[in-house]
């Protein structure tokens, strides 16, 4: 995966933020997270979530 990811033009990356959270020191933040790496011009047919196929039927 990391030489993919490597090779590609463009790298993308979908980032979100948690609810509020509050540290055990009392701090308030949030948890940053990825929800979404995406890859271009190519990307992994073999880990794709879905399959195109059952979207057209």
């Amino acid at each position: 995966m990391n030489y993919h990811v490597q090779s590609q033009r463009e790298l993308y990356l979908r980032i979100g933020l948690s609810r509020p959270h509050r540290a055990n020191d009392g701090r308030h933040g949030y948890w940053i997270q990825v929800n979404g790496i995406y890859t271009f011009p190519e990307y992994m047919d073999y880990i794709r979530c879905y399959d195109d196929k059952e979207e057209q039927s």
